[in-house]
């Protein structure tokens, strides 16, 4: 298993959340793990702080560099978990709630499996860590693969390079959706994270004239994909897909 998790100026976040879901409670093992950070003052700081035996990699200062270069640091056909560093846990649908899931093995599994089946590179988990909006079904239509965590069947392929700083999950999903006509959805799962809200990160560089701006580019690239949502109650520009898409 390999994961990948992007980091910047959030050393003592990553510890406290990500880092202790996996190897505390997953109980990953740390040779799975790359931590990506931005420059070499930030890779001072993180081994500094991480774990012993963590491997950390100086990738791009920007998001969108830093996820383009997670893509191509890989070899292709490798399958990569994508996690956040501000991930508290992934959590599973149980009745009308949720509970703390930790078999990170069968997840893998299941997720790398339905894309080999479906023909696809991408899979991700339900967005909102709510039983009520969640199910247990396996999805391959045009729904929103969440960019805090995701599995990728590296295919160093340049056309599916992001090329936005904000809405950069939506832009990925667009792109595999538009390539292999399917993108597969655990809607049983779901992350634990606060959305816009923990200190550091990309929330130091992003403005709302930018998450605008990206909202409205992908509506005008993609309208067969995408258009805004008026609906949701949010102090951001906000997009939905169209899961009839084909």
């Amino acid at each position: 298993m390999k994961i990948a998790i992007p980091s910047y100026k959030r050393v003592e976040t990553l510890c406290k959340k990500t880092l202790k879901y996996l190897l505390q409670d997953c109980k990953i093992d740390l040779k799975c793990i790359t931590i990506f950070v931005a420059n070499k003052e930030e890779y001072k700081d993180y081994k500094k702080s991480v774990n012993k035996g963590l491997k950390i990699v100086i990738g791009k200062e920007t998001l969108k560099g830093q996820r383009n270069f997670m893509d191509f640091y890989y070899e292709a056909g490798e399958k990569v978990l994508f996690f956040d560093d501000d991930i508290e846990g992934l959590y599973i649908k149980s009745g009308n709630k949720t509970k703390l899931f930790t078999d990170l093995v069968s997840l893998y599994k299941i997720g790398f499996n339905e894309c080999v089946k479906h023909n696809t590179a991408l899979f991700g988990i339900c967005a909102v860590n709510n039983g009520f909006y969640m199910n247990n079904k396996i999805s391959t239509n045009l729904k929103y693969i969440v960019g805090c965590f995701y599995g990728q069947i590296i295919t160093q392929d340049r056309t599916l390079s992001v090329t936005l700083e904000d809405k950069e999950d939506f832009e990925r999903t667009i792109l595999y959706f538009d390539k292999y006509k399917k993108v597969v959805r655990l809607n049983m799962v779901a992350p634990k994270t606060n959305y816009y809200d923990e200190d550091g990160g990309m929330q130091i560089t992003r403005t709302e004239d930018r998450v605008t701006a990206s909202a409205l580019t992908l509506i005008n690239k993609y309208p067969q994909y995408c258009s805004l949502n008026t609906k949701k109650k949010s102090s951001h520009t906000e997009i939905k897909l169209n899961p009839r898409a084909k």
